[in-house]
């Protein structure tokens, strides 16, 4: 039942993100071969934003195909701890995992992968990132948002977990400047996030793309803290500064200003 259920899923959500319209339940249901359920709809939508999630549908399958007994080998007695479902899990088991979910998909609509990248909740932002790709690079566009994206609040925050995870993602800009021009790698050094600021660097981040008020780079602000984030970029292991002040001399660049 649990392979039937992801079909039917499958040839309502085409583009595979992970969620549809409530609206979509009658249709799924008989693309399942499964008779029309009024309460269907209050269960899988409960925070009530008009959205079903794969992995609820799925689990409300199994749930409901193991009540009804039509799975081999018959239903379960009432109080049985063996379950024959294609999960390998007890009835208690499954209505833990739906209601696990549920609290999953809860804390998702009270919250924004922004604020996920801010408190270091990787889980949840993976989980935002699955639904939606886009999101991993998109700006925070609310009130004080800035236009961060999620790796600047990562970044400002030294979350190397969450750094790392976006970081791999071919969909996010590393090099992205905020309103005041700010980069994850700046706001990394500004705050003396030393092991963010190496995994950056690493991975390609520019250490000269200046703020826009007074024009400091990473590496301008990097000096306040000497030993733990200024000598990454001294030390040239993760970066090549050399061949950068060479091919800054006599350009005009910033490089006239940032003495090493």
């Amino acid at each position: 039942m649990e392979q039937k259920a992801r079909d039917a899923w499958s040839e309502i959500d085409e583009n595979g993100i992970g969620k549809v319209e409530v609206t979509e339940l009658p249709l799924l249901l008989e693309n399942l071969g499964m008779p029309p359920s009024p309460e269907l709809e209050m269960e899988l939508d409960r925070d009530g934003n008009g959205l079903v999630y794969r992995d609820d549908f799925v689990n409300w399958a199994v749930i409901n195909h193991e009540k009804s007994g039509e799975l081999a080998g018959g239903g379960l007695e009432e109080g049985s701890t063996t379950s024959s479902n294609l999960l390998g899990l007890s009835p208690d088991e499954l209505w833990k995992k739906v209601e696990k979910m549920a609290a999953s998909a809860k804390n998702m609509t009270s919250s924004d992968i922004h604020e996920a990248a801010w408190k270091g909740d990787l889980e949840l932002l993976k989980k935002y990132v699955y639904i939606d790709p886009s999101l991993s690079n998109s700006p925070d566009d609310s009130e004080w948002g800035g236009d961060y994206t999620p790796l600047h609040y990562a970044a400002y925050q030294g979350h190397a977990d969450i750094c790392e995870f976006l970081i791999d993602d071919p969909m996010v800009d590393i090099n992205r400047r905020t309103v005041t021009g700010c980069t994850p790698l700046f706001l990394a050094a500004q705050q003396g996030k030393a092991g963010v600021v190496r995994m950056l660097l690493l991975a390609g981040a520019s250490p000269v793309i200046a703020e826009d008020e007074y024009y400091f780079t990473p590496i301008d602000v990097a000096r306040q803290h000497k030993d733990a984030v200024f000598s990454i970029f001294k030390s040239g292991e993760e970066w090549d500064y050399e061949k950068w002040r060479q091919g800054e001399k006599g350009g005009g660049g910033l490089l006239h200003r940032v003495q090493m």
